[in-house]
């Protein structure tokens, strides 16, 4: 299609399915004239973020970004994100570099420390590649805080301001790791259920943080400015460290697991981590590394040495080391209520188990496979349980998972849970941008329940990537359904085996 013809006819969007085989998924953004969207701050979740009339023009295509260095010893596997933007207030209005960063809840610029704490309206262009920098989004109207900015991976790179969740939260924006990009679109229209029909990990949650700072915020229509109020932001997903491999073509007869039996049943440690695209690591604290390491073979040594982050000044004390080759970390969606939430380890080793057998009722029909009365519905014994979506990162001897330890005491953490709690998790750590390098995820603030939609971005190795999209349990042997990049399949007649010698 023409670039002309694109802008007469509806914008749809197709992108690879997230397994190989796997038929892409569409997205509708509507008749239009013209492929720029114009937002208003009122189209904005969480006005406070601050702007007024018209704020945002984006074009929905691939936004060029680079990664900055990981840290020290990281060789040159990418950190965190970066854009280039321009400003007529910032820079003497050349260019420069903007970190990307989901975990920072405010827009910022670059200001003194014993500057005025108010904030500044400013407006700024995302650009495309030097060294043309063709303007690719443009920002209007944007109330931001002047603050001190730490440099991004090592000393030498400095950003001018970060683009933050008060206005990521807009939109719904795709980020692509393995060849960094960003595209911002208005919305996500397609439902999970679609999503999950083409492979997609699609992995809900609440955003944290926010609320009053100890800052001045926008004049209110009465020229009255008050303290800065934020909306929540912040992104906590759950995880699972360094379970045990899987690979349901390869993996041994699965050991009975009765009711009762998933939580000693599961492997790898439950972790909560906040999604940082400006960050490059896996940053874990003390104490969640030493619940790890039983599970990491060999033990991997560690090198003291500094984690450069934008929003934090002076530079981070860390120990800087890797995870084994066969360590992975998976981020699962909560599938139960939170009343009888089991924690991540245990819904991934119950995923794990239905794709066993789901592998076996689609390709050894003969074997007559049935879940495990551990995976069944504890109100209808006779059905199984839906499989929790999750995506699964390795690394590799040539480039494995990197981990930048801190101690659980550092100001800087304790100022991240302190902004969780109490209405999130005890935080763990932070995944950066590094880890997930050979993946994709569009993060829709839009939709009414927030969601963070993975996928592998052509990688086929699924110790490398892997996304297993949610699996919902048949209602009966008169339907089939096609989950874990496998062939339509339904239920066997009669179960001959659960593992347990029942039926």
């Amino acid at each position: 299609m023409t670039q002309g013809a694109r802008r007469a006819a509806p914008v749809v969007r197709t992108r690879p399915g997230p397994a190989g085989s796997l038929a892409g998924a569409a997205r509708v953004v509507g008749a239009v004239s013209s492929i720029v969207v114009i937002l208003t701050c009122l189209t904005l979740a969480g006005a406070a973020a601050g702007c007024s009339d018209y704020c945002c023009t984006i074009d929905s295509f691939p936004i060029p970004l680079s990664s900055a260095p990981l840290g020290m010893g990281a060789g040159g596997q990418p950190g965190g994100l970066l854009a280039w933007a321009q400003s007529p207030t910032l820079n003497g209005g050349a260019p420069f570099q903007m970190s990307v960063d989901t975990a920072s809840p405010l827009t910022v610029s670059a200001g003194s420390a014993d500057g005025s704490r108010e904030t500044v309206s400013r407006a700024f262009d995302i650009l495309g590649e030097a060294p043309n920098y063709p303007v690719r989004a443009r920002f209007r109207n944007i109330d931001m805080l002047p603050v001190p900015i730490g440099t991004v991976g090592d000393a030498a790179t400095q950003p001018t301001a970060i683009l933050g969740g008060d206005l990521l939260r807009g939109f719904s924006v795709e980020f692509r790791f393995s060849q960094p990009s960003m595209t911002i679109w208005p919305n996500q229209r397609a439902d999970d259920s679609f999503l999950e029909d083409v492979g997609y990990a699609v992995i809900h949650f609440t955003p944290f943080g926010g609320g009053e700072l100890d800052a001045t915020g926008p004049a209110d229509v009465l020229g009255l400015r008050g303290p800065l109020d934020v909306a929540p932001s912040r992104i906590v997903l759950r995880a699972c460290g360094a379970p045990d491999l899987f690979d349901p073509q390869t993996s041994p007869r699965q050991a009975c697991c009765r009711r009762g039996d998933e939580i000693s049943d599961s492997s790898g440690t439950p972790l909560s981590l906040l999604l940082a695209t400006g960050a490059g690591p896996l940053v874990l604290t003390r104490s969640a590394w030493t619940r790890m390491l039983p599970g990491l073979s060999p033990v991997p040594a560690e090198t003291p040495g500094k984690l450069y982050l934008a929003e934090a000044i002076p530079a981070l004390d860390v120990a800087w080391t890797t995870m084994p080759e066969a360590a992975h970390i998976a981020l699962v969606n909560q599938e139960l209520s939170a009343s009888a939430d089991p924690g991540p380890c245990v819904e991934l080793a119950r995923s794990r188990r239905i794709e066993w057998v789901a592998y076996r009722q689609a390709n050894l029909a003969a074997q007559a496979v049935c879940v495990q009365p551990c995976d069944t519905d504890p109100n209808d014994p006779g059905k199984a349980q839906n499989s929790a979506a999750y995506i699964e990162i390795g690394g590799s001897a040539a480039a494995p998972i990197p981990v930048a330890i801190i101690d659980d005491s550092d100001p800087y953490l304790e100022g991240l849970r302190a902004d969780i709690r109490p209405e999130g998790p005890e935080l763990d750590g932070i995944i950066g941008a590094g880890v997930l390098s050979r993946s994709r995820v569009e993060i829709d603030y839009r939709s009414s329940g927030m969601r963070a939609i993975f996928s592998c971005d052509g990688e086929s190795n699924r110790q490398i990537c892997w996304t297993g999209a949610r699996c919902p349990r048949l209602p009966d042997q008169s339907t089939q359904h096609a989950c874990f990049n496998l062939p339509l399949a339904g239920l066997p007649a009669m179960c001959a085996d659960d593992m347990c010698g029942g039926n």
